[in-house]
């Protein structure tokens, strides 16, 4: 979702990755949690109006069975300068 006003912009944004899973799941209802390997990614970005502006924003995803053996979170941070040169 984004968000806008004079200020600026700002973002916050939800996804799911699902890198695979074991069994048949048309077949048979998953009865082990640990058969399906995805991610989830929640992030906030914002850019604020003006000559020169610092973009910041943040995501972390939490992988849930990572390769079907375990869980890990990353953090990854934007940090940028953009200049307006007209």
């Amino acid at each position: 979702m984004d968000w806008y006003d004079p200020r600026g912009r700002w973002t916050v944004a939800w996804s799911r990755l699902l890198r695979g899973d074991l069994g048949d799941f048309r077949a048979t209802i998953p009865q082990n949690p640990w058969a399906r390997c995805d991610a989830h990614a929640q992030g906030r970005e914002t850019t604020l109006s003006g000559a020169t502006t610092s973009p910041p924003g943040l995501t972390a995803v939490y992988e849930l069975n990572r390769d079907f053996q375990s869980r890990r979170i990353n953090l990854n941070l934007i940090l940028g300068v953009r200049a307006d040169l007209r």
